[in-house]
């Protein structure tokens, strides 16, 4: 993300969410759980949302192979995958499964979803498409194209938003209030491939270790009265990110992950 738009967008989002108004909070101590949710296993704590660097490591191999011949590696050919585990790979600090992110109130059922996108405002980290392979966009090493594929909806991530609408069966709930965990949201399978074309990138040498701040694709919280309330399915990311950083709770990314040779 670029930080110097993001942060007006998201000190506004702190005045907006603290309203009276507001039917869902973001939840960063054990004082939003009610003695229910607490003796059912619920916990909570300070989260600090999907800045640049707040990463974990989604399981790809450590150095990853590309060859210039288009004939040992046409384009198409899978370089590397691995699945990405929201609850240890979305952040750099590790939630646990019954981590309560946000509460909302009981009358909000129904209006609760998972937003995705790639980094739509990023050249090298979910830009811009390459027809090459399907639903995979230019990444910041040359001739590398990534793409991602929620893997609750089964749906690529694309610089537009997208949508999963969250269900009784993944949040608790007591006779007020509707509790979100960690658990709810969906896990990712992280592919990167070999492409032709070099229309958009940033490492060109034989060893590039990658040091791209930028994620590829994100993961949004929407529900009523947050700012995130704003983000619909359909919008271009490039544009739209409201609540980014702190109502963000995960993001994907290679930085300090792998190297390129």
């Amino acid at each position: 993300m670029l930080f110097s738009f993001r942060t007006l967008l998201f000190i506004t989002s702190l005045f907006v969410s603290a309203g009276t108004w507001s039917s869902c909070i973001k939840v960063t101590n054990k004082s939003a759980l009610s003695d229910a949710a607490i003796k059912a296993g619920y916990t909570a704590q300070n989260w600090i949302g999907a800045t640049d660097t707040n990463t974990g490591n989604i399981g790809l191999p450590t150095v990853i192979s590309i060859s210039n011949s288009e004939t040992f590696q046409p384009s198409g050919t899978l370089l590397a995958s691995g699945i990405g585990n929201f609850l240890t790979a979305a952040t750099g600090t590790p939630y646990s499964s019954k981590q309560v992110l946000y509460r909302c109130d009981s009358a909000d059922a129904g209006k609760l979803y998972e937003m995705y996108s790639t980094n739509g405002d990023s050249a090298f980290a979910g830009a811009f498409f390459t027809p090459e392979v399907e639903g995979a966009y230019y990444d910041v090493e040359r001739n590398v194209a990534v793409r991602m594929t929620n893997l609750s909806t089964g749906e690529y991530y694309s610089r537009f938003w997208k949508e999963r609408q969250l269900t009784a069966d993944s949040w608790f709930q007591d006779d007020k209030y509707i509790y979100i965990p960690a658990s709810a949201f969906s896990n990712v399978l992280y592919e990167m491939f070999k492409i032709d074309s070099r229309k958009y990138f940033a490492y060109q040498n034989p060893m590039d270790r990658d040091t791209w701040t930028q994620p590829r694709g994100y993961i949004a919280f929407k529900g009523p009265g947050l700012i995130t309330e704003r983000i619909k399915a359909g919008l271009d990311h490039a544009s739209d990110y409201y609540g980014w950083p702190g109502y963000w709770p995960g993001a994907w990314s290679t930085y300090n992950s792998v190297t390129y040779v």
